[in-house]
This record gives structure tokens, C-alpha cells and sequence, in this order.
């Protein structure tokens, strides 16, 4: 495994870091703000997460947990809060509409020195209009581009967004400076792969009432793969708890066949169990900026397969990114296709996966071991480190001083001895405390 912090750039101290979101556990951007926040403190630098949502302690990451304000509902609202904060920092992370509000909030009246680093998740401009709401889409394309002109840097999450970081950083008159985060993959045990089973599970992550994650795309490749000889059963996670009975109708009539649909869930336990189950995961979204699930899914050397029209799609396809021949099993090319024939082109795709069983687990073995050695959060994160410091966003070095990784974690956290990565989860709630900060504000 290549070293992912090797020629990380020498710092008098470790850079202080405030991440911002009101979750610490689930997917998208509250995802991504934990891995990077976790590959920050394992570098070395000092960084303090704000959540809204009781979560566990973190032996590496300063957790703060922000108590509810009677008559404050909105959570997102929480993280402008002063009390608690900490005395100095230099680099706040926001991530698009949850938190990029708050971070740009917080360095202009509280943290005048500091950078806001801006993520982007999502391509505003399409998102909603592809759900048929051309003005929410112009609304939140709006909201994002005022975010993009009041960060320091703009952190595209994949490809995709990282394009979009550069169209809206262009409609700035000052245009902020736009890289891309790769995103790491986190690994599990490899599900058990059984030769005997006939039947193939189908396996779809996605929200079933959502038009632009391709359900119905799914349901129909299913069918596809019946009728050309292929026992299938497919099941899709994700439907809302009131809305099961009436997707799994809906989906099942487009199948042909019954199709399983299941709730949402937050159970860890449950999504490994489907996961560890399925012989072909499919990703069927008419569109989708980075969504993570199907690197989670590889993550368990389980095939998955995603189209190439997706941020995760260009992403696998790009030889430069991921080397030709072990993305591509993954990936399933949908260029010069409508949609109504996606599911053509991901039903010839899985047709290969299931009926080559053998290959079909070795390519996935095969990503999921690329991506564990040479495209883990901790590889994506110092990346965006080594941007950071292209840019003169780093402390600068003082001799004798450098942080090497988490070798020298003991001498910048006062831990007095060696610092175990393997552990930190145990319940804590940590109490906000009122900490008076009196800064000038500057313009910007």
C-alpha cells in the first residue's frame, strides 16, 4: 500500500481545522465531512467537528455535540452558534447548502484569519430541474453560487462537481480557485461469494420515489435479464416506511416479477447484510453528481456497476483516475443513449457480471484492492492538503517542526505516548460552553 501522507508538506504546527455539518454518521456530505475530518487527525492537525446530533466519541476528532435551542428547529441553524467555539482557527470546512452558510458566518465574525473551504455536493442547477422544478433548481443555483464567491477554495467531491465548482467560481468576479477531492472507498471483510447459488440477488441502494435515481430503470434491466434466461430476484433499499407497500406495487408491475423494497434504514447491520448477499449491485440514477453507495458497496469486494453519465461513472472510466481495465467492469456506458434505453445498456452489463461469476467477483476484488492501496480518504485528503499548500494555505514551517503523520500525534495532542488509530468509539456528549471571542470583522 502506497503511503498516502508521504511528501505531505512540512508545517511549523498542525493546521487548526473547525468541520462543519449536523451529522457526523450518514451519507452524501456528512460522509464526506468525516472522512476528511478523519484523515486531517490522522496527519496530525487538530480538528474540531460541530454536530447537532448525538454521536460517539472520537479519539482523534474533537466531537462537539450543540444541545438543541428551544424553538430553533432547524438544525442547520445550530451550527452559527458561538458558544463553544474554539479560540483560534485556520481552516473551516463547509459543505454546500448544510453547512457552507455557517462556515463563511463563522470566519467573518469570529475567525477573520481563517480559510473556508467550500464543497461541493450537488449540481444545483440540474438536481431539481431533472425532478421537474426548474425554479427550486434556479433558487439553490443561486444559494450556491453566493457560497462558491465566499469561500477561500472550492473542493469539488468527484468530477462532475468539481465542473460545476468551475462554472459557478466563473460567474465571480473574483473567482475562488477550484480543485477536485477524490473519494476514498472504506473497506469491510470481503462478502462470501457461494457458486451454488442460482438464483442472483439484485441489489439497489436508492431512494424509490425519487425520479432521477432510475427505480424504475432498475426494475426494467430485471426484466431484461428474465427474459433473456437469467434467474434474477432483485431488491431495492430506500423507500420511505409509508411507501413501501405502494412501490413495491409499482416496481414489481414494471418488473414483471415480485420486487422487494424495503425502507430506509440507519442500521449498519442490515445495509452490510443486503450488501454481503447481492451478486450485482446496481446503481440505475438517470443522473448523480458523487454519490458514494457504490464505492461503500465495492468497499466489500462485491460487483457493482454504475453509469458512465454519473460523476462515479466518469470517475472509474478515466484512466487517468482509476487504471484502464479495473474500473471498467464497473462501469456501464450509456453514451449516445436516451433514457428510456439505460436499461438496455445496464442489463448487457450485469448479463456479463452474471454470467461470469468467477471474473465478475475477481474485477471486484481487483477495485476494491486499487482503491484500499492508492485511492483511500486518506489519499484524497492530502491531496487536497498538498492544494492547500500550492495555494500558501498552511502554516508555515518552523524548523524541527514538521508533522510526519500520526507518529508525531503524541507531540502536538499532549498524549504522552502512542496513539492507538484503531480505536475510539464510547458514548459523550459534550456540554457547549460559552467562549468569548472578540475578533474585528472584515470585509469581504
Amino acid at each position: 500500500m502506497s503511503d498516502p501522507f508521504e511528501g505531505l508538506p512540512n508545517t511549523g504546527r498542525p493546521l487548526r481545522v473547525l468541520a462543519l455539518a449536523d451529522k457526523w454518521y450518514g451519507g452524501g456530505p456528512f460522509a464526506v465531512n468525516r472522512e476528511v475530518a478523519q484523515s486531517l487527525a490522522r496527519m496530525g492537525h487538530q480538528v474540531t467537528a460541530r454536530v447537532t446530533t448525538p454521536t460517539d466519541l472520537h479519539r482523534l476528532v474533537d466531537i462537539q455535540v450543540l444541545k438543541p435551542v428551544p424553538g430553533i428547529t432547524d438544525t442547520r441553524a445550530q451550527l452559527l452558534r458561538a458558544d463553544g467555539l474554539p479560540p483560534d482557527i485556520d481552516v473551516i470546512l463547509g459543505h454546500g447548502r448544510f453547512s457552507g452558510g455557517a462556515a463563511g458566518y463563522l470566519r467573518d465574525n469570529f475567525y477573520p484569519n481563517a480559510k473556508v473551504i467550500h464543497f461541493m455536493h450537488v449540481t444545483a442547477d440540474q438536481m431539481d430541474r431533472g425532478r421537474g422544478n426548474p425554479q427550486q433548481s434556479n433558487e439553490h443555483t443561486i444559494t450556491e453560487r453566493a457560497l462558491v464567491e465566499r469561500a477561500d477554495l472550492v473542493v469539488g467531491v468527484g468530477p462532475l462537481l468539481t465542473e460545476e465548482g468551475r462554472r459557478l467560481a466563473r460567474m465571480c468576479e473574483k473567482p475562488p480557485p477550484v480543485v477536485e477531492l477524490k473519494p476514498g472507498m472504506v473497506m469491510e471483510s470481503p462478502a462470501f461469494h457461494d457458486p451454488n447459488q442460482r438464483i442472483k440477488n439484485l441489489l439497489v441502494f436508492t431512494r424509490t420515489d425519487d425520479p432521477l435515481k432510475g427505480a424504475d430503470i432498475a426494475a426494467r434491466a430485471a426484466a431484461e435479464l428474465r427474459a433473456r434466461g437469467l434467474q434474477v430476484q432483485l431488491t431495492m433499499l430506500g423507500a420511505r416506511s409509508a411507501e413501501v407497500a405502494e412501490q413495491e406495487r409499482m416496481l414489481s408491475d414494471i418488473a414483471g416479477f415480485p420486487v422487494r423494497v424495503r425502507a430506509y434504514t440507519k442500521d449498519l447491520e442490515i445495509m452490510r447484510g443486503e450488501i454481503r448477499s447481492a451478486d450485482l449491485v446496481m446503481h440505475t440514477a438517470r443522473w448523480g453528481d458523487y454519490e458514494l453507495a457504490p464505492l461503500e458497496v465495492a468497499g466489500y469486494r462485491v460487483p457493482v456497476i454504475v453509469g458512465n453519465h454519473t460523476g462515479v461513472g466518469m470517475d472509474l472510466s478515466d484512466p487517468n483516475s482509476v487504471p484502464q481495465g479495473i474500473g471498467d467492469p464497473a462501469v456501464v456506458d450509456t453514451t449516445g443513449l436516451s433514457q428510456d434505453k439505460y436499461h438496455l445498456a445496464f442489463a448487457d452489463k450485469a448479463e456479463w457480471h452474471l454470467r461470469n461469476p468467477e471474473e465478475s467477483k475477481a474485477s471486484a476484488v481487483r477495485l476494491g484492492d486499487y482503491f484500499e492501496q492508492n485511492r483511500s480518504w486518506d489519499h484524497g485528503t492530502a491531496g487536497l492538503v498538498r492544494e492547500m499548500d500550492k495555494l500558501g494555505m498552511m502554516p508555515e514551517p518552523e524548523p524541527g517542526q514538521p508533522i510526519k503523520g500520526p507518529a508525531d500525534m503524541s507531540r502536538f495532542l499532549g498524549t504522552g505516548g502512542a496513539v492507538d488509530l484503531s480505536k475510539g468509539d464510547g458514548a459523550r456528549e459534550k456540554p457547549a460552553t460559552v467562549t468569548s471571542i472578540s475578533r474585528p470583522t472584515v470585509e469581504r
